[in-house]
């Protein structure tokens, strides 16, 4: 071995790494039937892709067609500038390098050529070719330098990889000036995660400094590849093992909701399209330090304080007590996983009741235990739950959950080139995969959460001020560990003031006055009866009054004599079944008209929880949106009367406002 590693030293890097590689590829692997270990295994035949990469190939080829917008989800970017004297030469080489070090820089995914299973894809792993990068330069001589940067990233994004052809990532420079360059690095998500991508920019540091003053590589061979850990995965899933990861998921999912309907500013598209936008907001350093105290001093961890505080804002938001959020983990629970590149990441999903009259200290502790259970069933991938969940498909939202969640406790990783001054660069989000997405990240000025969201539901004024809320909620649950969490507040001072002041006059002079809802609505429409109380479909405020008068007479005619007959204070409980519209305010509106006390039930809620709601309830009647699916609800075969909220059945009914005093004390609403 002296001998070959005297001529190794004579040659070139990039051939040295060629010549390694081919080395290792004559040497026989040998698998092994121990679930526990990962090994080698024979390079010979068809290599099953992992799990995570499956479910990437069939988005991707979902997206075939697509706009480019949508065609470039999966790609994952990085961007630095360079100034100072490159070495392109060594640049080169240090890039051929780590892609001889990791197959899957050279893996793409053809279609298996067994019968039997020609509608699935391979990894096929191929000789390393050597890097040449491609070198761009500015459209224009006087274009600004930004404007540029702009274009030549908005360019390259723009170019899809083709998963079984490859290479499935790609580099490229942007000159600038004679000492400036551009670099951007772009790698296909099906090779590549976040800590891939730290591993790729520690190694891209080492090997360039190693080559740009004429030394090897300073890098060991790895023990493993990518291709090993997808097949000790597919080994490893299944069976008594398999079994017992799927039971745990499957309890704790039972009859999930659907979809978190959080207030939008656009209706959600028939499909995903993945446009992306993201907003900053910095927790500040005090904030940041309490949080940290509060985790020490309540036995959790920060990521379990943020978890619980986001999943109160997201119920305070959609008005929903059964919460999923996907939280995503880096998924290398083994040391020898730690160097690999490829994607790894798995998706959890949380669930979490924000339900009772608990301390936010005693919720704490609800989210902590669901925390630590999920990560001791981490291993099932996310793919595989999916596909073992009842759970209805949408093009338009993701399966389970719609809103995500992670902590980047790591120390950034920063490129660092002997020579050159690095500077990371900022660019537009252009992507995102949910509808909204919390990023928390550890800077030396605190804690900054990272909002991304999707373009075609919310507006930045919307995310902004969502930050804003949970910025409150924190510092309300810092200061108020044990104050009802259902009672914390979201709203900063001037927030407060401003709802104060709404429409005509301060609701304190209304309240002291002895006025109610009710009484507000009608004082609005003897003022200003045209003015428009709704949109889409709007009505005035003169016709949202007359449809819920005519609700509320109708409830009243249907009255049985014992309700007419309660004490002020004893509720008379009407359910409503709506989304969120027109239908739902109106019905609302009528109900405390009629003098009774709204339970709103969402019409995602399983038939089963409906039907308890009711009979808790000791409900005799109930309010349903017009189109809903009754027999989905329960409701096709039941003795409790079902009322349709489409105007046409009621506009028989009087116009006016009912002559009902509603008492200060009578109950307004059931949760």
């Amino acid at each position: 071995m002296s001998e070959l590693s005297a001529r190794l030293d004579r040659l070139s890097p990039a051939k040295r790494a060629l010549v390694l590689t081919k080395l290792r590829g004559q040497t026989s692997a040998v698998s092994t039937q121990n679930a526990d270990s990962i090994a080698p295994v024979a390079r010979a035949g068809a290599l099953p892709p992992s799990f995570v990469q499956s479910r990437l190939w069939v988005l991707a080829r979902q997206l075939q067609g697509r706009s480019e917008e949508q065609r470039h989800a999966y790609h994952v970017p990085l961007l630095w500038q360079l100034d100072g004297p490159l070495k392109i030469d060594s640049l080169e080489d240090a890039l051929f390098t780590i892609s001889q070090r990791h197959e899957i820089l050279r893996t793409t995914f053809p279609l298996s050529t067994d019968d039997a299973d020609n509608d699935t894809p391979v990894q096929q792993i191929n000789d390393a070719q050597p890097v040449k990068l491609r070198v761009h330069h500015p459209r224009r001589e006087d274009e600004p330098q930004n404007q540029a940067i702009k274009g030549f990233v908005a360019a390259q994004l723009r170019h899809p990889f083709d998963l079984s052809q490859g290479p499935l990532w790609r580099a490229d420079l942007l000159r600038l000036g004679k000492e400036r360059h551009i670099l951007l690095v772009l790698m296909h998500h099906i090779v590549t995660d976040g800590w891939s991508m730290a591993n790729f920019k520690r190694e891209l540091s080492q090997v360039y400094g190693a080559f740009s003053r004429g030394a090897p590589s300073p890098l060991a061979p790895l023990a493993i590849q990518y291709a090993d850990f997808s097949h000790w995965q597919r080994q490893r899933l299944s069976g008594e093992y398999l079994q017992r990861q799927l039971d745990y998921w499957q309890r704790q999912l039972a009859d999930a909701p659907t979809l978190l309907d959080l207030p939008t500013d656009h209706p959600r598209p028939d499909r995903q399209s993945f446009r992306g936008r993201s907003e900053f907001i910095p927790l500040g350093l005090g904030l940041s330090r309490q949080l940290e105290q509060l985790s020490r001093d309540s036995g959790g961890t920060l990521y379990m304080v943020l978890v619980a505080a986001y999943s109160l804002l997201l119920s305070r938001y959609s008005g929903q007590q059964d919460i999923v959020i996907g939280s995503i983990v880096a998924n290398r629970t083994r040391r020898e996983l730690e160097p690999l590149m490829g994607c790894f990441v798995n998706t959890l999903a949380l669930r979490i009741p924000v339900t009772g009259s608990r301390s936010f200290k005693e919720f704490l502790a609800i989210v902590r235990t669901l925390s630590l259970e999920a990560q001791e069933h981490q291993h099932l991938p996310f793919e595989k739950l999916i596909e073992h969940l009842p759970i209805e498909r949408s093009l338009a939202y993701n399966p389970l959950f719609q809103v995500a969640f992670s902590l980047q406790n790591m120390p950034e990783q920063a490129l660092e080139l002997p020579g050159l001054t690095i500077t990371p660069v900022a660019f537009d989000n252009t992507t995102t995969h949910f509808d909204l997405s919390l990023v928390v990240r550890h800077t030396a000025d605190g804690l900054v959460a990272e909002w991304d969201y999707n373009r075609d539901l919310f507006e930045p004024e919307r995310i902004q001020a969502m930050g804003r809320h949970l910025k409150t909620l924190l510092a309300s649950i810092i200061a108020t560990p044990k104050r009802n969490i259902h009672q914390l507040s979201l709203l900063a001072p001037e927030e407060y003031r401003q709802l104060q002041h709404w429409s005509h006059g301060d609701p304190d002079d209304a309240i002291a006055a002895g006025h109610n809802l009710v009484q507000l609505v009608e004082s609005r429409v003897r003022d200003h009866p045209d003015d428009p109380a709704l949109l889409n479909p709007e009505l005035t405020y003169a016709q949202l009054n007359q449809r819920a008068n005519q609700i509320a007479h109708g409830l009243l005619a249907l009255a049985p004599a014992s309700v007419k007959r309660r004490p002020a204070k004893e509720a008379w409980i009407i359910p409503i079944i709506a989304n969120r519209g027109v239908d739902l305010i109106v019905g609302l509106l009528g109900i405390l008209k009629a003098g009774a006390a709204y339970l709103p039930i969402d019409p995602q809620y399983p038939a089963k929880r409906i039907d308890y709601m009711l009979r808790d309830a000791q409900a005799d009647r109930v309010l349903v949106e017009p189109g809903l699916p009754l027999a989905q609800l329960g409701l096709a075969q039941t003795d409790i009367q079902v009322l349709s909220l489409d105007h046409r059945v009621w506009r028989d009914q009087p116009r006016d406002n009912p002559d009902l005093p509603i008492a200060p004390s009578s109950p307004a609403y059931v949760i």
